[in-house]
C-alpha cells in the first residue's frame, strides 16, 4: 500500500502537525508512507526528506491523507481521490474546534460552509486526534468521524539531569502564538511569585509565530530575570531541555491534542495544562494539573505543580499511559488496520 500525506502550508510552521504527519514514515514495513507540501521544508524536517515527494500528482497512491484545513490540500486530496477512486482521510488537527472557528469568524464561516465542509463530507474518514474533537466533528460530519491518537516519537529513556543544585525548570514548548497564551503565562508567573525566585526558571522554546516580540518586551519591562525565550529547539538540544526540565506548562486556548504534552509526560514531567488542550484523559493523573485561562488559575496551577515536584508526586502512571497509547508502535497497529480496511472497502 502506498500512502501520501498532504501537509498544508501552515503546518510547516507547526512542529506538532508535521511531526505527526511524518512520524510513521519508514515504519510500515512492506507498505510505504510519503508526504508532500508546498514551499520549502523547514530545517527541522530535513531528516524526513527521503520521504518527500515533489511531483506527487504524477504517481499512483492507494490512500491520500490530508493534514490541516483552509489550505490547498483539501481540494487537492478531494480531486485526486475522486479521479482515481481511492480513499481519502482528512485530519483537521483541531483547526475546526470552536476557538479556532471564532478567529476571523465570518471569513472562516463563509469558506467552511461554501468550500471546506462540502469537500470534507466526501472524505472516507475524518480523523479526530482527541475525544473532544471527535464529539465536535461528529455534530457536523456524523459517522465518518474516527478517533485515533496521533503517533508521537517518544524518548527511548527518560532519565533526568541529576544535579542537586540545578534550578527547578518550567518549560513552555510550542510555537509562540497568541492562542497558546505565552503572555498570559508570564503574567501568571509573575503573580505566583516564581518570577523572583532564584531557585526556579521558566524557559520558552519554539519558533516565533507572532508573540515573541511582545513576550520579550514584557520580560524586559517587568525585570524578570529567570525567564528566557530560547527560540526553536530540535533534536538533541530539545532532548537535553526536556531532561533538564521538571514541569511542562501549556495554557493554550485551542489544540487538537498537543504532542508536546504527550512528550512531557513521557519524560516524567509534572504538567500544567488548560482544559482547551483537549487532553482530558491526562487529568486522571496526579502529576497533571488543570488550569483555566486566567492569571489566577494559571498562577495557582504553577504553584501546585511546583509543590508536586517538591513532594515527588508519581509520574509513572502518566508515563505508562502515553507509551501505551501514543508511541509509534502502539498507534502503528491501529493505523495499519484502519488503512487496509479502507483499501479493501474501496
Amino acid at each position: 500500500m502506498q500512502i501520501l500525506r498532504l501537509i498544508d502550508n501552515f503546518s510547516l510552521k507547526n512542529a506538532g502537525v508535521w511531526k505527526v504527519a511524518t512520524a510513521t514514515c519508514g515504519q510500515w514495513g512492506e507498505d510505504s508512507i510519503s508526504f508532500t507540501s508546498k514551499g520549502e521544508l523547514p530545517e527541522a524536517l530535513k531528516d524526513k526528506v527521503e520521504f518527500f515527494v515533489p511531483e506527487w500528482e504524477k504517481q499512483s497512491w492507494d490512500v491520500i491523507e490530508s493534514h490541516g484545513v483552509w489550505q490547498w490540500n483539501t481540494k487537492a486530496a478531494h480531486q485526486y481521490t475522486k479521479q482515481h477512486n481511492i480513499p481519502w482521510v482528512a485530519v483537521p488537527h483541531g483547526m475546526l474546534e470552536p476557538w479556532s472557528l471564532k478567529q476571523k469568524r465570518f471569513k472562516k464561516w463563509l469558506y467552511l460552509n461554501l468550500v471546506e465542509a462540502p469537500l470534507l463530507k466526501k472524505a472516507s474518514i475524518i480523523k479526530a486526534v482527541s475525544l473532544p474533537e471527535a464529539e465536535n466533528l461528529k455534530k457536523r460530519f456524523g459517522a465518518r468521524v474516527h478517533h485515533l491518537y496521533n503517533p508521537v516519537d517518544l524518548p527511548n529513556s527518560h532519565d533526568k539531569v541529576d544535579d542537586a543544585n540545578a534550578l527547578v525548570q518550567f518549560v513552555f514548548l510550542g510555537r509562540l502564538h497568541h492562542k497558546k497564551n505565552p503572555l498570559l503565562l508570564l503574567e501568571a508567573w509573575e503573580k505566583s511569585g516564581l518570577a523572583f525566585n532564584a531557585q526556579v526558571a521558566l524557559r520558552y522554546a519554539g519558533p516565533d509565530d507572532g508573540a515573541a516580540e511582545e513576550l520579550n518586551e514584557m520580560i524586559q519591562a517587568r525585570g524578570v530575570e529567570n525567564v528566557q525565550w530560547l527560540g526553536p529547539v530540535y533534536g538533541d538540544a530539545k532532548d537535553a531541555l526536556m531532561r533538564q526540565s521538571a514541569i511542562f506548562v501549556l495554557p493554550s486556548s485551542s489544540e487538537g491534542l498537543p504532542s508536546t504534552a504527550v512528550e512531557a509526560m513521557a519524560y516524567d514531567m509534572q504538567c500544567v495544562l488548560s482544559t482547551e488542550c483537549n487532553f482530558e484523559e491526562a487529568f486522571a493523573f496526579d502529576s497533571v494539573v488543570k488550569c483555566a485561562l486566567n492569571v489566577d488559575s494559571i498562577s495557582k496551577a504553577l504553584l501546585q505543580a511546583m509543590q508536586h515536584n517538591r513532594e515527588g508526586v508519581e509520574t509513572k502512571n502518566a508515563h505508562t499511559f502515553v507509551h501505551q497509547n501514543f508511541s509509534i508502535s502502539s498507534v502503528l497497529e491501529k493505523e495499519i488496520e484502519l488503512y487496509h480496511r479502507l483499501e479493501n472497502r474501496s
